[in-house]
């Protein structure tokens, strides 16, 4: 349940939210070599920051909820991308919900020179 949208009826009580996250991990990272949680992400840490996000205060707007998540979740040293999903899924009698994707990504450390063209005379 989380304190989302613009409109004043939005404002006054919390509404059921859908989330769903995409992680890209590479896959020394994502393999569990021994069936042990250490060997992978904790999806605890996922769940704990979005209880602590959705606890914190009015959103307006889900693009935003999706900015907060992912400030939250990118820095973990082994994610390079993430898509976050969200979902406001009570919104419209007639759907099942309206959301919005958002892909985040983590800058490469790699970085790539191009030579310029010779001059010539």
């Amino acid at each position: 349940m989380c304190s989302i949208g613009v409109y004043d009826n939005e404002k006054q009580t919390r509404q059921r939210v859908l989330v769903d996250l995409d992680v890209f991990v590479p896959l020394e990272f994502s393999s569990a070599k021994n069936d042990s949680i250490t060997d992978t992400m904790n999806y605890e840490y996922f769940y704990e920051s979005l209880l602590l996000i959705s606890a914190d205060g009015h959103i307006h707007l889900q693009e935003t909820l999706s900015d907060k998540i992912a400030d939250k979740i990118m820095h973990c040293g082994k994610i390079l991308a993430l898509k976050v999903s969200i979902c406001k899924a009570d919104i419209y009698a007639n759907c099942q919900g309206v959301g919005v994707e958002t892909w985040y990504f983590k800058p490469t450390q790699k970085t790539q020179t191009i030579a310029s063209p010779p001059v010539s005379d």
